[in-house]
This record gives C-alpha cells, structure tokens and sequence, in this order.
C-alpha cells in the first residue's frame, strides 16, 4: 500500500552528477534512452545509460535548473555512469561536476509537495524529487531511508544498483518502457539496436516482479523452485521484495524459495501489462 500522509527522506544512498556546457544534451542524447529535447525545468526525465549490447549499465532520473543539468543517480553506480558518460563525451564541450557536495537528493511522497519539487517522472505514486543545497530543511513529517524503499518497492519500481547489478538485465526485463524511461522515436543511441528488437519483434525472458516471503535476506539472493535457480532477490521493505525472475520458470505452481523460505505471493507491478 502507497503511504497517504505527506513524507520526505533524504536519499543519502543516491549521488548527484552535473553536467554543463553546449554539448552536454548531445551526448546525453546519443548515450541515453530517453529523448533529451524534452528536458525542461518543469520535466524532468528518466533514462537508462545501456552497455552496446542493451544491457543497463544504469538508471537515472534526469533535471536542470537551465544552467547545469543534473543526473540522481544511485551512489554505488555513479562514479562508473559517469567514468562511461565521460568516454563518450571525450572532444565534447561537456564537463562533469560531483555535486553531492553542495546539494541533496530528497524524496517527497503522500499528499502535499512543496512547490519547488518536480513529479518522479517514472510513476506518479512514487511522488516526487527535489534537488536543494545541503542543509535545507523541508516542512513535514521526516521519514527514514527504509520506509521510502518501501514505498518504492510497494510501487513494484526497481533501481539498478539496488535491486539488480548493472549490465545484468534489459529495460524491457525492468518494464523501463512502462515507467516512461525509453524513447523509441528518437535517434540512435547506445544500446538502441537491442532496445528496438525486443521492443517490436520479441518479449523478455526474464521480468520484474513483487514478492512477498518470511525471513530475511539480502539483495541478490537466488531465487529458486525445485532446486533450480529462477531468479534473484532484490530490495525488501515492510515484508515485499523485488526480484528479477525467469518467466519460464514461474510459469508452474511449484513453490519458489528464498534460501528456506517460501514466497508467499508473486505478482507484476501494475503498472506493467501482462504478456499476450
């Protein structure tokens, strides 16, 4: 369930990349999957940076103040985005910026919103981001790291260095698409080729999903049914998870498990349609 009171977390797991200068949404437009001409200070975006072979090296949610445009992305995989961006950028007028410095990343979820957030543009019960100088305060209720992954888990929305490792699936295997993370009208981009086919011509084979279980265990933990490896475990919050699961492989009634767990419940998130 989607909290209904208005609350705010510091996203302290997550690192803020500048970027400036003329070239920056040119490079930006061949190395990302969303179309970069609709980024305005009112849009904001979401994008995958993907490897050649279309397997997302990571994801982002993408701003700008006008002046500088800015990448949140999460802290374990940032320095390598950026180390990839910059290789594509090499003779570009671009320059990098870390600015986990001077500013932090907050989520904003529930009723209420203050004026200068923008709307999560992945999905609207996520709620919404703000970008501020460090020590900024923010009217409301203060909630713990924890309790916005749940939010985010009970919303079936995955982070790629949180719930799977990067170059480990595909944005059709995430549901990218579906949270408005991929252009498939714009030019070509890293990764594009791969993007496409599966698009028009061919379904995922592994896709993920919201899972329930008891116990404990950490992200990365094998999934398995029979004593076959289907999947593995993401993030957990609150009594769900995400997991990255082999269609396949889910299709019998057998149970799955989680170390010598049960999972309780399997489910796609809403906002992703079933197969036909």
């Amino acid at each position: 369930m989607v909290a209904s009171m208005a609350q705010h977390t510091l996203l302290t797991d997550r690192t803020l990349l500048g970027l400036t200068g003329a070239d920056t949404h040119a490079v930006l437009q061949s190395t990302l999957t969303q179309d970069i001409t609709l980024l305005n200070a009112a849009t904001p975006l979401f994008a995958a940076h993907l490897s050649p072979q279309g397997k997302v090296l990571g994801d982002m949610l993408i701003s700008t103040d006008g002046t500088m445009v800015y990448l949140d992305v999460a802290a374990t995989i940032a320095m390598d985005i950026a180390r990839s961006l910059h290789t594509y950028s090499i003779g570009q007028n671009v320059e990098f910026h870390d600015c986990s410095d001077t500013h932090q990343i907050t989520a904003i979820w529930g009723e209420d919103a203050p004026t200068t957030a923008i709307p999560d543009p992945r999905l609207a019960a996520l709620g919404w981001r703000i970008v501020q100088p460090l020590g900024t305060d923010l009217p409301g209720t203060a909630a713990s790291l924890a309790a916005y992954h749940a939010h985010r888990i009970a919303c079936g929305v995955p982070e790629v260095g949180v719930d799977v490792s990067p170059g480990q699936a595909l944005t059709a295997e995430l549901g990218y698409e579906h949270l408005h993370g991929v252009s498939f009208e714009k030019g070509c981009y890293v990764g594009q080729e791969v993007t496409a086919r599966m698009h028009h011509k061919t379904q995922p084979k592994k896709r993920i999903h919201q899972v329930a279980y008891h116990g404990e265990a950490p992200a990365g933990t094998p999934i398995t049914k029979g004593g076959r490896e289907v999947g593995w475990l993401g993030s957990t919050g609150h009594g769900q998870a995400l997991a990255l699961l082999r269609l396949r492989d889910i299709a019998t009634e057998e149970a799955l498990m989680v170390g010598a767990d049960t999972v309780t419940a399997i489910s796609l998130p809403s906002y992703i349609p079933p197969l036909t």
